[in-house]
């Protein structure tokens, strides 16, 4: 079977997710153990032009892990999906629980964003694919 061009894989956010996030093992056998030298992930997102520096230690994101969530508005419920793009660099796309991406058409009011993904009548800041 052919490797993806860019691996990726997918994290259901749980209670207690602010403090770190849990790198699937089989992942972080293959695309990351033993092949980086240093433990710091850049994360980017649609969300906004900001990357994020989050530090990898063993199997989990831990310091820059909870502005990242924040300044995205990550919840319980949400899906992230990491896609290395390159050198410990990932492209994250956040999910909500309708497993929909979410799309912020403001780059910069990804809160504001989410308040109207939870406001039923009102999804004017907010498109979903």
């Amino acid at each position: 079977m052919a490797q993806p061009q860019e691996p990726h894989f997918f994290q259901p956010l749980l209670p207690g997710f602010q403090t770190y996030l849990t790198i699937p093992i089989v992942f972080f056998s293959k695309h990351i153990q033993g092949k980086t030298n240093g433990n710091t992930w850049t994360l980017t997102s649609d969300a906004t032009d900001q990357t994020w520096q989050v530090i990898q230690e063993e199997r989990r994101l831990t310091r820059g892990w909870k502005e990242f969530a924040e300044a995205h508005d990550l919840r319980i419920g949400d899906i992230v999906i990491f896609k290395l793009e390159g050198s410990m660099v990932f492209h994250v796309t956040p999910f909500g629980p309708s497993c929909c991406d979410i799309q912020y058409t403001y780059p910069n009011s990804m809160e504001e964003a989410h308040d109207h993904q939870n406001n039923i009548g009102d999804a004017s800041m907010l498109v979903v694919t």
